[in-house]
């Protein structure tokens, strides 16, 4: 499979071409949900259920299901309990039978046991299970970790190495592991950044970063090979390194390095004529495509029948643990630039609120922000609450990965979740019977959007395939405008963006990118919520419709480097003026911070510094930066510059080599971060670059064209194909 096939699909020129259809059944909104063409609330027990529902009918309709399969236990139709219009569950039914093998059934990680493998049937029946899926290897899970824990405290253990884990935070029990620990004589642990488990063992021994070590794995079609880019910065071993150390003082024949073991064991299983040194030139080794999947075994579909159809909803609510979005399961909450960077749903940063649906939020009487209780089986955690339109009815979802006890960064960031978590792997994440209460107080939550709606503005377009076909720019007639300045002219090049709506996820890889590429600082949980968060692009994120499913669409917004740009004609001392290229310029040492262009943009999307973030900053934070670009100091105004040092060097290299610049060869930090290749940067006066033909897309439009800005940004509206009421399929 390419690299970033998945937006292929959804690239239309016109409303004849063929397009795929998204169907997203889940409970708490997710970024997947976002993107659906076709949402509906489900809370996640009943998930199974569904599925096998699904299941039931598509056999009824002449699917052959796989040999020993037993569905009798099921009720045809919509499972109780459920609610899904009968139209809905129609046109579902009739997409999977008409797509086949060609549709794909995926069931999220922390979803019930019954639900995966309802999942893996429907693979199976409409014949994608080994074409569109391929088999995962298996995962530790907690109830594996809980075998161990009882290991310990029986005493079977004489030593515990802890390497790239912290079950000391992440077990469930913590009190019973810290006792279990305790009685394991010798204790040591490899790491980066201590941790929880670090605090509990005798030896700690520094780990080299990634960057800094050899290594391998295995992708779909090639073994790769990864070395260092960098020297070791300290007195650091790679965790392999330390293993091997320890191996030798068990046995001679240990090897001296890592390295060594790596190219010894590459050497062996290379093919004929290829050498370790050629392998690493090419970075990697193509090897046979996987195996087929193994035949589906329907044997023991009776009893995740039984146990799907016996999960009822418990008294109280439905709580969903999933991996942070910055944090994961804590292992980068260190990280302040994952910590800062919105959570592309609640906006949130630096904090896990507990997610509460509309409807509940109304039932209990809470507010955006309102402290509460969380209690589930004697454990009781207090947290702000978000309302979350969207989420289903009964529903709570809560992030993991905050709450540490460690770190410069993390270290009292948000609450510890995992002892909400079960110990049965099953269900370890969804967990029935929680209850949710007002605590009384507030607290002031560090988002970074707190609008969800257009008011009619004509911002984001978002059409529907049928609207695509009657009007394909989704607006009406624009008046020309007539302006009482000159149109400005570029002698050599005009720099310009395409972004296309129907190819971005609002997945927030681009914000990152351009952090690090421009040294953006960052500015903390207090200054986010007083509306002072320092990045350069943000990506917008509305609703469309009514709070309890609605429609949402995503937008990145940027300097739109306008040619009639307001900014610039407000700046009373020229720090902001436009280049001969077409970009909008900022002289950083010339701003005086009087902020007239951030009150004259209407994209907001200027920055003000208004604290001292970078100077007083020693190694090895200030390795962080790009010595290409300034490092600005307080009270200065910043913005997109259209990585103007990207765009420098690329000229440089084609003057040195005495050619023009080639379309495509420069590319913008949001545009290489972006992983549906979504952002295409280029030379709007080369009729042929791919930026140019796309401006001149039928999907195309300026945001804000009516005030005459002239923004050097086009964007192409995002596409949905529902199912419509006659019953259209996806192509």
């Amino acid at each position: 499979m390419p690299p970033k096939w998945p937006a292929r699909p959804r690239r239309l020129k016109d409303a004849h071409e063929a397009i795929n259809r998204l169907w997203v059944l889940e409970g708490p909104l997710t970024l997947t949900g976002t993107n659906a063409d076709q949402r509906v609330p489900v809370a996640p027990s009943r998930l199974g259920a569904v599925a096998f529902a699904l299941a039931k009918e598509l056999a009824a309709k002449g699917l052959a299901l796989p040999a020993g399969t037993d569905l009798s236990a099921l009720a045809a139709g919509v499972p109780q309990g459920v609610e899904i219009p009968a139209k809905t569950w129609s046109n579902l039914v009739s997409d999977l039978l008409h797509a086949g093998r060609h549709a794909v059934v995926l069931c999220g990680a922390q979803m019930p046991a019954e639900a995966h493998q309802a999942a893996h049937l429907l693979n199976a029946l409409l014949g994608s299970e080994g074409v569109a899926v391929r088999p995962a290897e298996p995962l530790a899970t907690v109830q594996d970790l809980d075998v161990a824990v009882q290991g310990m405290a029986a005493g079977r253990y004489a030593a515990a190495i802890f390497w790239d884990v912290n079950p000391a935070y992440a077990f469930p029990e913590a009190a019973a592991w810290k006792d279990a620990l305790a009685k394991v004589p010798f204790r040591a642990w490899i790491g980066l950044v201590e941790d929880e488990t670090a605090a509990q063992c005798q030896l700690l021994l520094p780990e080299s970063h990634w960057l800094e070590s050899w290594g391998d794995f295995t992708t779909e079609g090639a073994e790769v090979l990864q070395q260092p880019t960098v020297g070791t910065l300290y007195d650091t071993r790679q965790g392999e390194d330390v293993l091997l150390g320890a191996l030798r003082a068990l046995s001679a024949q240990a090897p001296e390095a890592y390295h060594a073991y790596l190219q010894a064991r590459w050497q062996k299983s290379l093919p004929a004529l290829v050498t370790f040194e050629q392998a690493l030139h090419d970075g990697l080794v193509k090897v046979p495509a996987a195996k087929a999947a193994p035949a589906f075994k329907g044997a023991s579909v009776a009893a995740a029948v039984k146990q799907a159809m016996g999960r009822k909803a418990d008294a109280g609510l439905e709580l969903v643990l999933f991996p942070g979005f910055a944090t994961h399961d804590g292992r980068h909450a260190n990280n302040s630039w994952l910590q800062e960077t919105p959570d592309p749903i609640s906006k949130m940063t630096w904090d896990n609120p507990v997610a509460v649906s509309v409807q509940d939020a109304q039932a209990l009487g809470i507010q955006e922000g309102d402290l509460v209780t969380l209690t589930l089986e004697g454990t009781t955690l207090r947290l702000p609450a978000v309302l979350q339109p969207g989420q289903a009815k009964g529903v709570l979802a809560l992030a993991l990965g905050y709450g540490r006890a460690t770190g410069g960064v993390a270290k009292g960031v948000g609450v510890n979740a995992f002892p909400l978590m079960g110990l049965d792997a099953a269900t370890a994440n969804v967990r029935g019977g929680a209850r949710l209460a007002k605590a009384g107080g507030r607290k002031e939550l560090s988002r970074t959007q707190s609008h969800h709606r257009m008011e009619g503005r004509d911002i984001v377009r978002s059409l529907t395939m049928e609207e695509f076909a009657h009007n394909p720019k989704g607006h009406h007639h624009m008046p020309e405008l007539v302006s009482l300045y000159e149109d400005q002219t570029f002698p050599d090049h005009k720099w310009g963006m395409v972004i296309d709506l129907a190819a971005c996820t609002g997945c927030s890889a681009c914000v990152v990118a351009c952090q690090s590429e421009n040294n953006v600082p960052v500015v903390g949980p207090e200054q986010v919520a007083r509306g002072r968060e320092m990045h350069w692009i943000r990506i917008d994120r509305y609703y469309e419709g009514e709070l309890e499913n609605p429609k949402v669409v995503h937008q990145p917004m940027l300097c739109q480097h306008c040619d009639s740009a307001p900014c610039e004609n407000v700046c009373p001392v020229n720090a902001t003026n436009h280049s001969p290229d077409g970009l909008n310029q900022m002289a950083y040492n010339r701003c005086v911070g009087t902020r007239y262009c951030a009150n004259n943009c209407p994209y907001k999307v200027r920055r003000f510094n208004f604290l001292e973030y970078t100077a007083y900053k020693t190694e090895p934070e200030t390795l962080v930066n790009n010595p290409e670009v300034t490092v600005r100091p307080r009270g200065v105004m910043e913005k997109c510059s259209f990585c103007v040092q990207r765009i420098n060097d690329v000229k440089i290299r084609a003057k040195g080599e005495g050619r023009s610049i080639l379309d495509g060869e420069i590319t913008t930090a949001c545009m290489a971060g972006c992983p549906s290749d979504a952002i295409v940067f280029g030379d709007l006066k080369n009729p042929k670059s791919k930026v140019a033909q796309l401006v001149a897309a039928s999907r195309a439009y300026r945001v804000l064209e009516e005030v005459g800005a002239k923004p050097a940004i086009t964007y192409l509206a995002d596409l949905k194909n529902p199912a419509l009421e006659g019953g259209s399929h996806a192509h």
